[in-house]
């Protein structure tokens, strides 16, 4: 039985609305996505359906044709839903999107045509009954190429038909994750070199003299080419911020360069407002109320101080006149009016430092800058009469009216803007003020002088700004040079997919024409789409751009006209598209947001079809969601887009409310579930097949009352208005135990809640409370750990006795938290104890599997010292990454011997290789070795000094190494070395795996030259933490420990969040320590063009560090959420506060910080404590006391593990516990104690033991066309395989199909653009495709034996018809009347196979003694075909030699792919056969000539038949793809042959199909039985080259006189010929 859904959960299926799926953890958000998928398709009448019209639609898998009746047409054509095709699925990683296609798969499997009893999974269609089976099967079979997919696969799906045009060079691979800082590095120094304009042109840079200019301005004012090129890089590691800052920054100065006036406007726009003039005249009055309380004792405190002065020019005097003026409208002179009223009451220093409670220092005014208080500081004594304390209470009193205005977070913001506004324009219209008071700083100067002036300095606005320009100016330069860095080694990342969808969507101006194809003035419109509005349908779905640009272009007819052919390109997409399903789109960045709304605007329609709707959306968008779970900031995601998209789908459902096309499908307050209710009712669908009952009657989908939160509990007007506009919220939990969810739900209120809240901003996630459901197993639990330092005692020097750092007084809080959690996670796993005091136990549930228990860190900095102290404990446990993969203990000596490749007498990797666990060479060795190298100059021959098999092993690594086999070495020391007997672990096996994986990677990139490979290994190593992670895969059974981000959609049983007091306390960001700040509102960089010098006050610097903290806090409470909502049942957080004691009672004593950095432990207390006193009050054991310092929570464990005082649904106990000494703790053993007693377990066993043979299995992927490539030269396949050598020449922007003879020109290469023909490969695939729809099937009977349906459904013949050929040429991008002479072509060839004997077989008519009964086009085929021969025995080298290690009793080969056309026939003599007909467009375009056969491609003329029916073209084309059409036949007999013996046809020799002349040549008997024959022995040799290839001799070259295929072998092609024929020159040509 399914899972029944909730009341919520049903109205995300509502599919005739918009939908915002506003999901709490663990409500079951995927299902319902799933759901909703599956009911996009199977509902007939649905939004999409009635709003859009169809895109291209494949026809029927396999033949296109349909059924006679409408009503059992099955065909994706006559689909009634939406197909997959059409249903794009968005999820945030691959593993998400294979879990949801997974979940999709099994619910359409799930239909079911009839009730079967006792199933429980089945899905009753009555809709379908009968044919259930054809549904399943046509759906399945269109969901493997359906958009389920992360973003950035779909955006390169979309742009991959067209990437010829939008990525006009070479592209052989994307960039390697590990690979793009190098990249980065490698384009800004390219920069940096540049030294005149012309230098710049060789990178596409346009204003060369700008960028150097820039340039080097920047690198005087950032202190030089180090700290600038720290920004540079940090700027293209967030370039989707840096493009949002841009536009943004463009769009507010109408798209010219950003200025002084632009950024007062900025700074103004975020205080402008009611409530900040409200809060201005609040302070004014305070203000006011202190100076007029002063005055009442004036002649005591301010007529003495003036008189001593002798002037009146004093802050006093100052303030008051200051205040009497009222602050102006605008928001730039309000701000400037707040600076000066608080300056004039607190020193600049605690001003700039935000110390808003140090005003009226002494109850007086400050004295700093050579400006005067002007009034005297009343000091309390015991001598004060009543008069004289009363005034200084009042004081007091006034003072605290103004200090504690700024308790609030958003008027310390005021006063951060004000401090900006100050700094971005220094001086403030003061009168009481001497001539030499000393306030303000001195702004720098735009370009800088070289000598620094004197005094305090500040950027100033017109400097801001200027270095604001050139950052975008360098970083504009620094992508181009990066663009030309990737083309040169043929390769791309996401940023240019997104880049390509950006041309291709037209969300910008597209590349090829920006730099002066086209005018600048239509290049601004294209860059500047519209931003989503509340109060419009305005946004980036709109092509209001393109509309400006069309009209800017004026009478520029050609212009036009290519923009317009862009933008009806556009549309055909958008048909493309009709639902769109977003998860996770928290986490999604308006870069991408942009990119997806450009398929929601407006889409090609046909006369006929339904008009659009009233929205500005075509397709049903639904966006799936929370922002309590938006934590991938660091990877520029914005929550804010969740939030603008929310209101946009509101609106957009408001605009719809009325659409009468789908107010038959509405009732009014309710939404509608599309699945039925009962048997469906008159028009019937869909129902769970145990909920059938048979005969009844019901309706055709279900209502779903938006009041109803669910049944029985009424919604709010504002919950029921929200449903109603499309936003649901899913608030019930599945996942976790029911009083520990309602612990968290209270929790959540403070830690979401105000205090996590420093600013006003959209960036903030409001708590929800989830409604806790779930059925979970076992007690709820709750505890903290709480490490508290012993009393220091006397440490033992004994290495067998563990050391605790709870005894070492030099231990780091990190190391006793660690501790602590390797403690309690060891007694969860034994099921040992935990006490609480000395004569009390905490309830247990005994032993837990160590897989249920999943500790999460903040950084994985903590990983490796937690993981040594479980592992000490015996605990099993795995790590999901652990810094650089290069920098791991088992990966060293691997790299290390890559380096000894490279350079074979390095001292370096002779040290390495010699200490590791691979060779153990002992110290009295060493000398030895070094003497050998210094002989011999090779690190494999000084190895061989090491003793017993380690000898063996480096003889063998120099046999290896001398015939250049890097992977063997590699795999050598994995296999045969004890390398893997040390590092033993599983998480170090996936280590050295990973590392050989990548090592294999980069010879695939980059060539197999060890030189090569040593220097990327180098370069990697040297990025640290920024290099190629080590990752290791959870294998089971063992504790994971991992980061909250890498946790995100994963439960467990039993979660231990670390690090509660670590986790924000340093969170240094890298944008603060690369001294760049990079937000989607502005980019700063802070500068610093003195060394020697502070850094000057920059007041955008100071705006962006307050906006980027205030975000960052907001993230670390979502990052807090997203950590305690994995648990099920049992929550564990750890860590204690600074300063945290236990008193002699056993009671912890916990300070409560102040800080303004707010640590996930800081929400955890605060939560408790208003949880504890929100339920009992000044009673609750949470109520904090007083101590020397601030406040503290008193907490008694005992009492605590009594009642937890939170609520009496809430967790009834917490267990705290301080000391790991609670904890029968399992033994643990030092280092030395593990090194003896690894030791003490190792035997002399004697001799090894024989190896033994096992038998084995082995499947060897062939491809039909590898094995023409493989019999031409034997010597291409062995390169390949055994050597490792990329199939592509060196020089040459092609790639060559990895085992095909046939080079693969990009059709970018090939295609005449002066004449308009597209590339052959694209020319070819349009044919196809033209056959594959439009040939003719007369079939109309059942066949026998009988056939499958899919190829017996009559079709008429539509190989010319105009609209297949229009379907086809869009599908490719064309347009008919742009090119005719392809169109003639086509018709031409398409007439002749009409004519020719397949079409007159398609017609019915009887062809040599043979006549039709079916056909199927792209007939797929999967089929395991015996190698015959025999066993094949397997070989390895080991310590004592090479032996047989396995034996392949059945080499199986596996063959998979698509046949063009498959013809089942009656033979008048054999009876019922099938044959392979495969299409073949070879001299179709140059040097094809229709007029005039003689003339054109041998194909053409048919004057020299021979006896055999065949002219000799034609032998030559069938020989030339011989034994692929022989192995399509094979694959074809293994189908056969699975059938019952009864229902087998006889497999003919297969035939081609020549384009050129229409005319199908056949392979005779003898042939086809040659090539068989041929084929097998090629497969067999492939098999033992794959399963042994030490055992199958190096191929000679080719010789001369048979070196035809050399011709287009790459590796005997470009500028460097790596082989060639027999005589031919190696090397340079």
């Amino acid at each position: 039985m399914h899972h029944p859904f909730r009341h919520a959960q049903r109205l995300g299926l509502d599919l005739d609305r918009h939908i915002v799926l506003d999901a709490g953890a663990g409500t079951g958000k995927t299902t319902v996505m799933a759901e909703r998928y599956v009911q996009h398709l199977l509902t007939g009448a649905q939004r999409a359906t009635l709003l859009t019209p169809p895109g291209t639609r494949p026809g029927r898998p396999g033949a296109g044709a349909s059924l006679e009746s409408p009503r059992d047409r099955l065909t994706p054509e006559a689909w009634p839903g939406l197909l997959p095709t059409e249903v794009v699925a968005i999820t945030f990683t691959r593993k998400a999107a294979a879990s949801l296609r997974s979940r999709i798969k099994q619910r359409i499997t799930a239909i079911r045509g009839e009730t079967v009893e006792g199933d429980d999974e089945g899905i009753v269609d009555v809709r379908w009954r009968g044919r259930a089976e054809g549904v399943v099967d046509l759906l399945s079979s269109l969901l493997d190429d359906a958009p389920v997919t992360t973003i950035d696969a779909f955006l390169n799906r979309l742009v991959a038909p067209y990437i010829d045009e939008l990525m006009p060079r070479r592209v052989d691979g994307h960039v390697p994750e590990e690979g793009m800082e190098t990249l980065h590095d490698t384009a800004i120094a390219a920069v940096w070199r540049l030294r005149n304009p012309s230098d710049a042109t060789a990178f596409q840079i346009p204003n060369g003299t700008a960028v150097i200019e820039a340039r080097d301005r920047l690198a005087s004012s950032l202190g030089g080419h180090g700290a600038a090129h720290r920004v540079f890089s940090a700027m293209l590691r967030n370039g989707a911020f840096v493009a949002e800052a841009r536009r943004a920054l463009q769009a507010s100065t109408a798209g010219m360069p950003v200025d002084d006036q632009a950024l007062r406007t900025m700074v103004a726009t975020l205080a402008e407002g009611p409530d900040f003039t409200d809060f201005l005249a609040t302070l004014r009055a305070a203000l006011l109320a202190w100076h007029g309380h002063v005055l009442t004792r004036a002649g005591d405190h301010v007529t003495p101080q003036e008189t001593k002065l002798g002037h009146q020019q004093t802050r006093f005097r100052e303030l008051r006149r200051w205040c009497d003026q009222m602050p102006a409208e605008d928001g730039w002179s309000q701000l400037r009016w707040l600076y000066g009223a608080l300056r004039i009451v607190m020193s600049g220093t605690n001003l700039s430092k935000g110390k808003y409670g140090s005003c009226f220092p002494s109850n007086a005014l400050p004295k700093d800058g050579a400006w005067p208080a002007g009034c005297g500081a009343p000091k309390r004594s015991k001598n004060a009469d009543a008069a004289k304390l009363a005034y200084i209470d009042g004081l007091e009193a006034c003072k605290a009216t103004v200090t504690d205005l700024f308790d609030d977070p958003q008027h310390r913001w005021w006063a951060t803007l004000a401090t900006v506004a100050v700094e971005l324009e220094p001086g403030l219209p003061f009168t009481f003020i001497p001539l030499d008071a000393d306030l303000w700083p001195t702004p720098l100067a735009h370009p800088l002088p070289v000598a620094p002036p004197e005094g305090d300095l500040c950027t100033g606005a017109d400097f801001a700004a200027a270095q604001m320009e050139d950052l975008f100016v360098v970083h504009e330069a620094n992508g181009r040079a990066l663009n030309i860095v990737k083309g040169e080694r043929g390769l791309i990342d996401f940023e240019d997919v997104q880049r390509m969808a950006a041309d291709l969507l037209l969300a910008r101006c597209p590349e090829a024409v920006r730099d002066g194809a086209w005018p600048e003035e239509v290049v601004h419109a294209l860059d500047h789409l519209e931003v989503p509005s509340p109060d419009s349908v305005e946004g980036p779905w709109t092509d209001a751009h393109i509309e400006r640009a069309i009209v800017l272009a004026g009478d520029d007819t050609a212009l036009v006209e290519d923009i317009q052919r862009r933008w009806g390109r556009l549309k055909r997409l958008r048909r493309e598209f009709r639902a769109f399903i977003i998860d996770e789109f928290q986490d999604t960045n308006p870069a991408h947001l942009r990119l997806l709304a450009r398929l929601w605007g407006p889409r090609q329609r046909m006369k006929g079809e339904p008009a659009g709707p009233l929205s500005a959306w075509d397709p049903t968008v639904c966006v799936v969601g929370d922002m309590k779970q938006s934590i991938y900031r660091f990877r520029q995601a914005d929550v804010r887009v969740m939030r603008s998209t929310t209101t946009a789908i509101r609106q957009m459902n408001r605009l719809e409310a009325e659409e009468p096309r789908l107010a038959p499908y509405r009732t009014e307050g309710a939404g509608r579930d599309p699945r039925p209710e009962g048997d469906g009712g008159s028009m019937g669908n869909y129902h769970e097949a145990s909920e059938h009952t048979s005969g009844g009657r019901g309706r055709p989908w279900g209502e779903v009352h938006y009041g109803l939160l669910r049944p029985g509990v009424n919604a709010s007007d504002q919950v029921a208005q929200n449903r109603l506009e499309g936003h649901i919220e899913l608030d019930e939990n599945f996942r976790t135990a029911p009083p520990l969810m309602e612990t968290l739900n209270g929790l959540f209120e403070t830690v979401l809640g105000p205090s996590s809240r420093s600013m006003r901003g959209e960036w903030y996630a409001d708590p929800q409370r989830l409604d806790p459901i779930g059925n979970v197993e076992g007690t709820p639990r709750l505890e903290w750990l709480v490490p508290v330092r012993r009393d220091s005692e006397e440490v033992s020097e004994d290495l067998l006795v563990p050391l605790s750092p709870f005894d070492d007084p030099r231990s780091k809080a990190v190391h006793l938290e660690n501790e602590l959690i390797a403690a309690r996670v060891a007694a969860l796993v034994s099921g040992a104890p935990i006490r609480v005091g000395d004569d009390q136990e905490a309830p247990d549930d005994g032993p837990v599997d160590p897989s249920n228990v999943l500790i999460l860190v903040h950084a994985r900095s903590r990983s490796a010292d937690l993981v040594e102290r479980l592992r000490a404990r015996g605990v099993p446990v795995m790590v999901d990454r652990q810094g650089n993969l290069l920098e791991q203990p088992v990966v060293r000596p691997l790299a290390a011997a890559v380096e000894a490749l490279a350079c074979p007498d390095s001292t370096h990797a002779l040290a390495v290789l010699a200490r590791s666990s691979a060779f153990g060479l002992a110290d009295d060795v060493l000398p030895d070795a070094f003497a050998r190298l210094s002989e011999s100059g090779n690190v494999w021959d000084a190895l061989t000094v090491a003793e017993g098999h380690h000898s063996g092993i480096a003889r063998r690594c120099q046999h290896l190494a001398a015939s250049g086999a890097i992977h063997a070495v590699v795999d050598l020391l994995l296999d045969e070395s004890d390398l893997l007997v040390a590092h033993c672990t599983d998480a170090e096996r996936q280590h050295a795996e990973r590392f050989a994986l990548m090592l294999r990677g980069m010879s695939q990139a980059e060539g197999d030259d060890p030189v090569v490979l040593h220097e990327r290994l180098t370069t990697l190593s040297s990025l640290e933490r920024d290099g190629p992670p080590a990752i290791v895969e959870p294998s089971g059974g063992a504790v994971e420990i991992m980061t909250i981000h890498n946790a995100k959609g994963l439960e467990r049983e039993v979660v231990v969040v670390a690090g509660l007091f670590s986790a924000g306390r340093q969170d240094a960001s890298q944008e603060s320590r690369d001294n760049v700040r990079v937000l989607p509102d502005l980019v700063v960089a802070r500068p610093r063009p003195w060394r020697a010098l502070p850094a000057p006050q920059d007041g955008l610097w100071r705006m962006a560090k307050a906006l980027g903290d205030a975000q960052a806090k907001a993230e670390r409470a979502r990052q807090f959420y997203v950590a305690l909502t994995r648990v099920e049942r049992h929550l564990i957080v750890a860590g204690a506060p600074e300063k945290a004691t236990v008193d002699e009672n056993g009671c912890l004593m916990l300070p409560i910080s102040d800080t303004a950095t707010r640590t996930f432990g800081d929400h955890w207390m605060e939560a408790l404590s208003s949880r504890g006193q929100d339920v009992d009050g000044d009673a609750s054991p949470w109520c904090p006391v007083p101590v020397e310092k601030g406040t503290a929570l008193q907490l008694n464990p005992a009492v605590l593990l009594e009642n937890a005082g939170l609520g009496e649904e809430a967790i009834p106990s917490l267990l705290i516990v301080h000391d790991p000494s609670a904890a029968s703790d399992a033994a643990t053993l030092t280092p030395l104690g593990r090194l003896e007693a690894t030791l003490a377990s190792l035997v002399d066993e004697g001799e090894p033991e024989p190896v033994a043979t096992t038998a084995v299995d082995h499947r060897l992927r062939i491809t039909p066309h590898g094995l023409d490539a493989a019999k031409a030269c034997p010597r291409r396949h062995w390169l390949e395989r055994v050597r490792g050598w990329r199939p592509e020449a060196f020089g040459h922007a092609v790639t060559v199909d990895g085992e095909g003879l046939d080079a693969k020109p990009r059709s970018s290469d090939a295609a005449d653009e002066d004449t308009g023909w597209p590339a052959p490969t694209v020319f070819g695939t349009m044919v196809h495709r033209v056959v594959e729809l439009g040939l003719q099937n007369p079939v109309q009977g059942a066949a026998t034996p009988a056939l499958p349906s899919s190829w017996t459904g009559e079709q008429p013949d539509r190989l010319l018809d105009e609209d297949v050929l229009k379907r086809v040429f869009a599908e490719h991008g064309l347009e008919m009347a742009a090119h005719p002479q392809v169109v003639e072509r086509m018709t031409h060839l398409l007439g002749l196979i009409q004519r020719g004997r397949l079409g007159r077989l398609a017609r019915g008519d009887e062809q040599f003694g043979r006549s039709l009964d079916g056909l199927r086009t792209e007939h797929p085929f999967f089929a395991m075909l015996e190698v015959p021969g025999g066993p094949v025995s397997v070989t390895a080298w080991t310590r004592e030699g090479r032996v047989d290690v396995a034996t392949v009793q059945r080499p199986i080969a596996e063959v998979e792919g698509r046949m063009d056309l498959v013809i089942a026939v009656q033979d008048n003599a054999l009876g019922a056969c099938l044959q392979v007909v495969d299409l073949k467009t070879t001299g179709c375009l140059a040097p094809y000539r229709p007029d005039d056969v003689t003339q054109g491609h041998p194909l053409q003329d048919l004057s020299g038949i021979g006896e055999d029916g065949r002219t000799q073209a034609e032998r030559d084309e069938l020989a030339h793809y011989a034994l692929q059409l022989t192995l399509y036949s094979m694959a074809l007999e293994a189908q056969e042959n699975a059938r019952p013996e009864e229902q087998r046809r006889r497999v003919l020799p297969p035939a081609l199909l020549v384009a050129a002349s229409g005319r199908m040549v056949e392979m005779s008997d003898e042939e086809y039985a040659s090539h068989r024959s041929e084929a097998e022995r090629l497969m067999r040799w492939k098999v033992q080259l794959s399963v042994d290839h030490e055992s199958v001799a190096e191929p000679e070259r080719l010789p001369t006189e048979s070196a035809e295929p050399c011709k287009m072998c790459p590796y005997s092609r470009g500028i460097i010929r790596l082989c060639g024929p027999v005589g031919a020159e190696i090397g340079p040509l």
